[in-house]
């Protein structure tokens, strides 16, 4: 029996990242990351860098950001400490 050679992949073809697997049901959560800017180029931008990693939510305010927390399990958050208000 005669194997033939898989095409070589260029670097288009090769993904930047490996393929994510489905969780498996013994696997940990994802966490929660809270993005707090008062700005929303910020917050959509590091919204994007994190969003396959961890489940985001995101406030434009200090206000909207003590809510938030109060409603969910943060684990971590990125603080913009320069807004108005709070």
């Amino acid at each position: 029996m005669r194997l033939s050679a898989m095409p070589s992949l260029s670097p288009l073809d090769t993904p930047s990242r490996p393929v994510a697997q489905p969780p498996a049901a013994n696997s940990p959560r994802k966490r929660t990351l809270l993005i707090v800017d008062d700005e929303e180029g910020p917050r959509q931008s590091l919204r994007i860098v994190f969003k396959d990693d961890y489940n985001i939510l995101l406030a434009d305010s200090g206000n909207k950001a003590v809510e938030l927390v109060k409603q969910h399990s943060v684990d971590a958050a990125v603080l913009d400490i320069r807004m108005s208000g709070i």
